[in-house]
């Protein structure tokens, strides 16, 4: 099973507004920095979860990206971030679909671990769907990505404040639940240390 080094870094579609990801001179020059500094760990946060695998293909944001670094040998975590989309009952399924193919895309190219979600736990609308619901059917699609991620570990990044609901409920067949600790948010800056 791979893992990470303990050196990596997560890369965003964009920032200050700027979408670099689909340009190729900026992508390689990032790349390449990151590699030189030792840096052979990335986690691509992905910021749309496809309904097609020709949607992800089609999608020239994030794949080139990935596909850059995997070339450079580089361990990709690859997966589903839903943005800011209120996840429902309704929205459920659509969203499960969306890690699915996901997951078919990472075993395709080489992903080495692949995240069926990120801080799904404070995007539920708590009525339609609980976060005890919403734990028990991240515990169930993993069992579905398992079958079609192979390269690697299956992790779950979840919501900051939640670790003791998943500590009681268990991970299930998810082989890591990993978690988000922010320096900075738009409250101010964050006591990271002491989370730690």
């Amino acid at each position: 099973m791979k893992s990470w080094s303990g050196l990596g870094t997560v890369m965003f579609k964009s920032y200050g507004g700027v979408r670099y990801y689909s340009n190729p001179s900026t992508i390689n020059a990032q790349l390449d920095y990151l590699v030189s500094q030792g840096f052979l760990d990335i986690r691509l946060a992905n910021s749309t979860y496809f309904t097609s695998m020709a949607a992800l293909l089609a999608d020239q944001s994030e794949t080139p990206f990935a596909l850059a670094a995997i070339a450079r040998g580089m361990r990709v975590i690859w997966g589903v971030c839903n943005g800011s989309v209120t996840v429902t009952s309704t929205t459920w399924p659509n969203f499960a679909a969306g890690v699915l193919i996901a997951a078919q895309w990472a075993q395709d190219n080489g992903g080495s671990m692949f995240e069926m979600g990120n801080e799904e736990e404070s995007k539920i609308d708590g009525t339609t769907l609980t976060l005890a619901q919403l734990m028990t059917n991240l515990k169930a699609l993993a069992v579905q990505v398992k079958t079609i991620f192979t390269n690697g570990p299956v992790v779950h990044a979840a919501a900051e404040g939640f670790e003791a609901a998943w500590v009681a409920a268990g991970k299930g067949t998810i082989d890591y639940l990993a978690g988000n600790i922010y320096m900075q948010t738009a409250a101010g800056p964050q006591n990271w240390q002491g989370k730690i």
